[in-house]
């Protein structure tokens, strides 16, 4: 007994020993095993513990290493995307994007987009179109079934069960958007989604893009790819590159979904994901630091106080002409000397550009001993003379048309305007968008895109060239000292020139870029953006202008670039570098949000109903954005393509009103016979352009700007305390049409 119970007693020992043995080595191996993933750990805490395995077909993940696999139509998309962007840079908002030249489109000779100029910036548009391929939802039919908010009832937006909505991540409130299907393609596989703000996105800031209840053109629920959806049903999968963004989209997605109302249960989604805003620093540091540098050569540093302190520039009055035209006293040219060139060419020529230090450097250098020697034109109306004495003029700037010049300030509008109201309107080029760059830039970026850069850094040499052409017509020891600029009425010499305040008018490009320069500065409060618009991305497809550019035989963008679902990413890309050089990168700080070191500034908008050129929905969008109110009655019923139009615009409370307004001049409908053309009808709901063989009449792009009434609203508009006086007495008519 005694024996056997030892021999027992023996067996357990040994088996207690082993068991000891196989705990201790389990033991072991837990504690040099690697500690579980994140993204396994939380999904197992999100599944309550049960860790559910991913079962079906293994997912796509083609170039994970610079693609997003949630969208495998085109590299980049879903666009924009945080995935492209670094942390921990050294910039406002501590971000840097960072796209692989690999993942860039390519022309037709197989040259991609060099991103450098790109990954510069710290964030994506303020403007920036949201695009993604969404198989079934690739067609008008579809979208409509699905009920996503259209651009003829923007107030969809709101609405508790929105299939498409764009979340503020810092204050979790929905911003205003509207979506579209690209309608130029002809075969769906063709065609993307694209979700516009109706306001642009605010500076800085990270927003959360989620689609859900998507429908087929038939009904069909639209199920989400199976890339997104292991994410959002928490399906862990042995994919470690579908595993390391899986705490990406717990923390940064999901998690602020949550915490935001009626934004639905992640399983309805069809797809979620994030992008960052570029910071005010990163789109206009380039061109303040330039500007300011520009003053204080003269010996001014305030520039927010609105006095002129130094030096006027320096000119040189190189021809004179007397009686060019009926209307104009005298045409003066000459040049604004040694204004400084901050590009990596003495003289600043089309084709120069900034110069950085490495490809890391946000700000350029530039060499202080280079200058440029800028051509102006100025023409002074008859209206100086007076009986016996001079009667001077409101000086204003005059910023010319697409790719145009200078002497469009003698336009014969331009003029009789100048006459009427006794303005001296005085142009330089629109360095970087003019004629002169048509050869050497423009053209050449049909073919490669990459060249547009070198535009759009000498588009900020060209601000500067109108500022210091501002501050020759005000300083008191500028323009006004000049023979050129002096006439006796009968009373001896006396300057022309009412150098009391400086003013800013501009048509077409002169009013979309306009409101950038406007913007940034220093001498002009009161601004005129005549037929203007922002945002190129948007503006270029819904424009018959751009027809020359895109469909030019064997040397046009689209020839060039002939991915028709890329299009819409290539325009978002150009548009990133675009900010810095028209009002889209400015708009926030146009007016009563100034930029440090500038003053405050008011803007009346005339947009041409219908207009061929400049897309209506392009001027409301920057009314919202810039804060302005809209003059009403501003329209005739069914004169919109909103049923119930400027959703998110306040009207004018009462007169005389001094805040930024927009105010639409409209040339009365298709049949009418007008004195400047015919009638025009209500601009397309689709991203294309209205034509007149299409059946969208004449276009009416330069109705407002020749209209008395018109006119006469600015001429009002550009004084020391500039205001509208008074409405139309109805809706502002042009092109002597007289209302239904």
């Amino acid at each position: 007994m005694s024996g056997g119970l030892g021999r027992v007693s023996g067996v357990w020992v040994a088996v207690g020993s082993i068991v000891s043995l196989v705990a201790a080595l389990a033991l072991l191996a837990l504690a040099l095993a690697p500690p579980p993933s994140a993204d396994g750990a939380a999904a197992a805490k999100k599944g309550k513990g049960k860790e559910k395995k991913y079962t079906g077909p293994k997912i796509s993940t083609p170039n994970a290493d610079r693609c997003d696999f949630l969208d495998t139509s085109v590299c980049l998309q879903p666009f924009p995307n945080n995935l492209y962007l670094d942390s921990g840079a050294g910039t406002a908002t501590g971000n840097r994007i960072k796209l692989n030249p690999k993942s860039m489109p390519a022309n037709a000779a197989g040259t991609a987009i060099d991103p450098t100029e790109i990954n510069r910036n710290d964030g994506f548009s303020p403007g920036q179109a949201i695009v993604l391929h969404i198989d079934g939802l690739d067609n008008q039919a579809a979208f409509d079934r699905s009920g996503i908010v259209p651009i003829d009832a923007p107030a969809e937006y709101r609405q508790k069960k929105q299939p498409v909505i764009v979340i503020n991540a810092t204050t979790k409130q929905r911003h205003p958007v509207f979506a579209e299907m690209d309608s130029i393609p002809e075969a769906d596989s063709d065609r993307n989604l694209i979700i516009r703000p109706l306001r642009n996105w605010e500076e800085g800031q990270r927003y959360i893009v989620a689609l859900r209840n998507l429908r087929t053109a038939d009904g069909k629920k639209i199920k989400a790819p199976n890339a997104f959806k292991v994410y959002s049903k928490k399906l862990i999968t042995k994919q470690k590159k579908v595993e390391n963004r899986r705490a990406y989209f717990e923390q940064k997605i999901f998690k602020k979904l949550k915490k935001t109302k009626r934004t639905g249960r992640r399983k309805e989604l069809y797809m979620a994901w994030d992008f960052s805003v570029a910071s005010a620093e990163s789109l206009s540091e380039r061109v303040l630091a330039m500007r300011d540098d520009a003053f204080a050569k003269l010996g001014d540093t305030n520039l927010g106080d609105r006095t002129i302190e130094g030096d006027s520039p320096a000119f040189t009055v190189t021809d004179v002409q007397d009686n060019p035209d009926i209307e104009i006293l005298r045409r003066v040219k000459g040049t604004i000397d040694n204004v400084p060139c901050y590009l990596n060419e003495n003289g600043c020529p089309p084709g120069s550009h900034f110069m950085f230090d490495s490809k890391d450097s946000t700000m350029p250098t530039w060499d202080p001993s280079y200058t440029v020697d800028v051509p102006f034109q100025c023409d002074i109306p008859n209206a100086v003379v007076g009986a016996g004495s001079v009667k001077p003029a409101r000086p204003s700037l005059y910023g010319h048309g697409l790719l145009g010049s200078k002497g469009q300030a003698g336009s014969s509008y331009i003029r009789s305007f100048s006459d009427a109201h006794n303005v001296m309107h005085c142009a330089v080029d629109w360095a970087g968008f003019s004629e002169e760059d048509v050869l050497d830039v423009i053209l050449p970026a049909l073919t490669d895109v990459t060249v547009l850069n070198n535009a759009f850094d000498r588009m900020q040499q060209g601000f500067i060239n109108f500022m210091m052409l501002g501050r020759a017509l005000t300083h008191p020891d500028g323009f006004a000292t000049d023979p050129a600029f002096q006439y006796d009425a009968g009373a001896g010499l006396e300057s022309v020139i009412n150098d009391t305040e400086l003013y800013y008018y501009g048509n077409s490009q002169g009013g979309i870029m306009g409101g950038a320069l406007t913007a940034i500065s220093p001498d002009v409060e009161q601004s005129v953006l005549g037929v203007p618009g922002m945002n190129y991305s948007t503006l270029l497809r819904r424009s018959v202008d751009f027809d020359d550019y895109a469909e030019l035989p064997g040397i046009g963008l689209y020839d060039n670039y002939p991915n028709e679902l890329e299009r819409p990413l290539l325009l978002g890309l150009m548009q990133m570098g675009w900010d810095r050089g028209e009002a889209n990168g400015y708009a926030h700080h146009m007016t009563d949000d100034p930029y440090p070191n500038t003053p405050t500034h008011n803007v009346l908008m005339h947009a041409a109903l219908g207009d061929h050129q400049v897309a209506n929905l392009t001027a409301e969008i920057e009314a919202r954005t810039i804060g302005a109110k809209v003059l009403e009655p501003a329209l005739d019923p069914g004169r919109h393509w909103q049923p119930d139009p400027f959703f998110g615009l306040q009207p004018v409370p009462g007169f005389p009103w001094t805040g930024s307004t927009l105010v639409y001049w409209d040339g009365g409908p298709v049949g009418f016979a007008g004195v400047e053309g015919g009638g025009t009808a209500v601009p397309p709901n689709e991203n294309v352009a209205p034509r007149e063989e299409q059946g969208f009449g004449d276009d009416p792009h330069s109705y407002p700007r020749k209209d008395p009434d018109a006119q006469q609203q600015m001429s009002d508009w550009m004084r020391p305390a500039g205001a509208l006086l008074g409405d139309c007495g109805g809706p502002c008519y042009s092109n002597g049409y007289a209302g239904p």
